[in-house]
């Protein structure tokens, strides 16, 4: 099924009256609410769902008999251009009613709900008729007379006109239970086109190449399992030369604002919180723009950003998001984490490759009665030490692959986290230094204007101290109280392999991780491992004299810009060193402390959906760009 389908499909299911669209940040869902279904019957139900990024990775339907307090689920199967269908079981379609809602869960972790808001509170009711009822409502089915046929016809519209390679036929059977597929026949202007067409129980879809000039009617009939015939539908349309170019050069755009306030009084303790949101979507077929803007009174200099803004761009070949984006580079590496940069995704289709770029933790200076503590308290010297504070914290990925991932998919990653040193601040004007309980210190230092609190907290400001002090003072520059800074690279791969329309998806991946947990401490190079041991003092060119440093093929040092190579890195040793690990060169590998490794297989056969998963995570893998692993 084509891109342009699964648009069309979306946009058109979208327009019809009587479905609903609930959408969130990210996608929407798309779903006609049955009025009634017959007791003891299964009911299957039909989904559109549409995510602006990333994949859907299942549809499930949460149902239960009215009255009850616990869902069951249901999951539902695709069947292409973004349709999922579902099926609750017979046995679960009491006379009490039906009452469910739906869950899309999207590779990047987020989800789709549908309803939008409190899904599980506010589920969708579905009468269940008995099963006379049912029958008497399809009157001339047992006698093979027509039938009232509820053809849905998504594309084309009627009286439109398009482009002699832009036309589209999609026509949903979901309001057909009980439809002979065999027996679906579609004519255009008279010509029967059913074999060049996809029909199955849910959907007929015909894509012809290109069609001449003129006007046309396209109809649709089929008849049900008890050989009634249905009433054809016919849905006349046109194809021109000029008509749809005109539509296509044109900017559409939509937009919302969304201004929000909330107060809470909880036992006399306010919560006061204002939000503003706002979001712009526009452009034509061949760039499509996007932005999203959020600001709340909850933001705070002090703490990571509250604030979001994000533009994007998208063309067929190149997508990029400035601002706020979620870019995801394998589930090990970078999945989901907030980037403030930006990510660019080039598709060729045979060769890709996306690029991102940003920062991860911004800078925090701290707050003024916490910037400084007392590190040591010498007789001649005063020793200071910052605190409260957090580095910045920069982030490059790459990640080139072969293939677009729908079939296969050969992906390579590169991902690089480094705090950035100089970022924070040695000292603070406005800072203000606490000594806990040294009484002794004022007369010592000859201190004045200071304040004391219970006679035991003096506390004076970093300009005061410099100003008044009779000590010497040191600021550290480095080795503070807080966090030190630290360096972090990923390598990794996976692949994947899809078969039988995507019912059979095979996915294995690993990464491997380097993590330096103070480079504050300088790098090594052939020179300093040379003297590293203890004791070893002679420069002979000799790791302790027995490991020639000239063996080494490239000097450590050099190696800066790619990592931070010290002795604070872990693992220090890459291998695992027991001795069954020694003996055995695929548990070596298997083994690594920094190594991290999957496979899964999905099957999607007879409606249901299994996943087999395997999943090792060595005890000394760090990714900074996913501290949530």
């Amino acid at each position: 099924m084509t891109a342009r389908v699964c648009s069309m499909v979306a946009g058109l299911l979208f327009a019809v009256p009587g479905l609903w669209a609930n959408r969130t940040a990210e996608g929407a869902i798309y779903h006609q609410v049955p009025t009634e279904t017959r007791v003891q019957e299964p009911l299957t139900l039909e989904a559109v769902v549409e995510v602006e990024s990333g994949s859907v990775v299942s549809v499930i339907i949460y149902y239960r008999s009215l009255g009850q307090s616990v869902y069951t689920e249901a999951q539902m199967s695709s069947a292409g251009a973004n349709l999922y269908f579902g099926t609750i079981p017979a046995g679960d379609v009491e006379a009490a009613g039906l009452e469910y809602y739906l869950i899309a869960l999207l590779d990047d972790n987020s989800i789709l709900a549908y309803p939008l808001d409190e899904p599980e509170l506010n589920p969708f009711f579905v009468r269940v008729a008995a099963a006379a009822e049912s029958f008497a409502a399809e009157p001339g089915a047992a006698t093979g007379a027509e039938v009232e046929g509820d053809f849905l016809v998504l594309s084309p519209d009627p009286n439109a006109a398009y482009l002699p390679d832009g036309v589209v036929v999609a026509v949903s059977l979901f309001n057909l239970p009980d439809i002979d597929v065999a027996s679906v026949k579609l004519l255009l202007n008279g010509q029967d086109v059913t074999a060049q067409s996809e029909v199955n129980a849910d959907l007929v879809t015909y894509s012809p190449a290109t069609l001449a000039a003129g006007p046309y009617q396209l109809q649709i009939s089929a008849n049900s399992s008890a050989g009634a015939a249905y009433l054809p539908v016919a849905v006349p349309f046109s194809v021109t030369q000029t008509a749809s170019r005109t539509s296509a050069r044109a900017f559409q755009y939509s937009g919302k604002l969304a201004p929000a306030f909330r107060s809470d009084d909880i036992d006399g303790q306010k919560l006061q919180v204002g939000s503003f949101k706002a979001s712009f979507r526009g452009g034509w077929e061949w760039l499509r723009v996007r932005g999203k803007l959020k600001v709340t009174t909850q933001e705070d200099e002090f703490k990571p950003p509250r604030n979001r803004f994000n533009a994007s761009f998208r063309t067929p070949l190149l997508t990029v998001g400035f601002g706020d984006v979620t870019p995801r580079f394998g589930r090990f590496a970078l999945a989901g984490k907030r980037l403030r940069g930006y990510d660019a995704n080039v598709t060729l289709g045979l060769i890709n490759l996306r690029v991102a770029q940003g920062e991860l933790e911004r800078v925090i200076q701290g707050r003024e009665n916490q910037a400084f503590s007392v590190d040591v308290l010498e007789s001649d010297t005063l020793r200071l030490t910052r605190s409260g504070y957090t580095f910045r914290r920069n982030v490059t990925a790459i990640r080139p692959s072969i293939g677009s991932g729908r079939r296969f998919e050969l992906a390579f990653s590169f991902v690089k986290a480094k705090d950035d040193i100089v970022s924070v601040k040695p000292f603070l004007d406005d800072g203000i230094v606490d000594f806990d309980g040294d009484s002794s210190l004022a007369a010592n230092a000859g201190f004045q204007n200071v304040d004391w609190i219970d006679d035991t907290l003096y506390t004076i400001r970093y300009q005061d101290l410099i100003a008044q002090a009779t000590l010497p003072i040191e600021v550290l520059e480095k080795d503070w109280e807080g966090k030190s800074p630290q360096d972090n690279i990923v390598l990794g791969s996976n692949i994947s392999l899809a078969v039988n329309k995507r019912r059979l998806v095979l996915q294995s991946g690993f990464s491997f991780s380097m993590l330096n947990k103070n480079i504050w401490d300088p790098v090594l190079t052939r020179k300093r491992l040379d003297t590293l041991l203890p004791g070893d003092t002679l420069n002979d060119g000799s790791i302790g004299g027995f490991i020639d440093t000239s063996i080494i093929p490239v000097d450590p040092g050099e190696l800066e810009d790619w990592f931070h190579i010290n002795e604070n890195q872990v693992p220090l040793f890459p291998f695992a060193t027991d001795s069954a690990s020694l003996s055995n060169p695929l548990r070596l590998l298997a083994k690594m402390p920094s190594l991290a490794y999957y496979a899964s297989a999905k099957l999607n056969y007879l409606r249901n959906f299994i996943t087999l998963e395997f999943q090792q995570v060595g005890p000394d893998y760090n990714s900074l760009a996913n501290p949530n692993l």
